[in-house]
């Protein structure tokens, strides 16, 4: 199924995508699969600047007389100092959103590692979110729980039963989905699950064994799981409600 058709998305939607590994390229995907609506492409938090096919405009300034167009809208500002793309502050992001159809955020941050933990003011989710797809990266299973391999190592072991120096498994990647403070600790409007770099058979199987993990009573909470390719384009509805 091709990927933008998989999360049942309404008209006018503003998403906030958190998480690890995969959110800027399921960001970037699902802006460009929308090129008669008006769509707004930012962050709520500092990522790398997009390249340019990734977009159509650029609001760098101005912001409130600019009138958007059909295509992606990048908005937000470079920061100089970090050499990192950033947000606007957020009153004047939120202001923006009325002017378009479709709104994509990456709200999340995670040093482009696979898996993190968060802290307190972590995700930056706006109030006015409809949906929150929450990311988590198959290939993540079997990697070793350690500084290397996870952002805020300490508030991720908090989450789980695992332990410094012990592997991820489909348990602990449920554990981290599934915890009050965990994945969806702050989320807002819809929650999707994005099961994603699902790139074939053998990691499709991997996201399914993950999916019959959680509770039923998580899942009375979800929309839907999806198991996504943002490299491909692609992606399969695991569960919905």
């Amino acid at each position: 199924m091709e990927l933008k058709d998989c999360f049942g998305f309404d008209t006018k939607e503003i998403v906030a995508i958190i998480g690890s590994g995969g959110k800027t390229t399921t960001m970037e995907y699902l802006a460009r699969s929308f090129p008669d609506e008006r769509v707004l492409m930012g962050t709520t938090t500092k990522i790398k600047f997009p390249s340019k096919e990734k977009f159509d405009y650029y609001w760098e300034e101005n912001h409130e007389n600019q009138v958007a167009k059909d295509g992606v809208t990048l908005v937000g500002q470079i920061n100089e100092v970090m050499g990192k793309f950033g947000s606007l502050p957020q009153a004047r992001l939120t202001s923006l959103f009325k002017k378009f159809d479709k709104v994509f955020l990456e709200a999340d941050g995670s040093k482009r590692l696979l898996l993190k933990g968060w802290k307190e003011f972590e995700p930056v989710i706006p109030e006015e979110t409809t949906m929150t797809l929450g990311l988590i990266p198959i290939t993540s299973l079997g990697l070793t729980i350690d500084e290397e391999h996870i952002h805020r190592l300490s508030e991720l072991l908090k989450l789980t039963t695992a332990n410094k120096g012990s592997v991820v498994t489909a348990k602990v990647l449920a554990q981290i989905i599934t915890h009050s403070d965990g994945l969806f600790g702050k989320a807002k409007g819809k929650k999707v699950l994005g099961i994603c770099q699902v790139d074939d058979e053998e990691s499709f199987i991997s996201a399914v064994t993950v999916a019959e993990l959680l509770p039923k009573d998580f899942l009375e909470k979800l929309d839907r799981i999806v198991a996504l390719s943002g490299q491909q384009g692609a992606g399969k509805i695991i569960w919905e409600k």
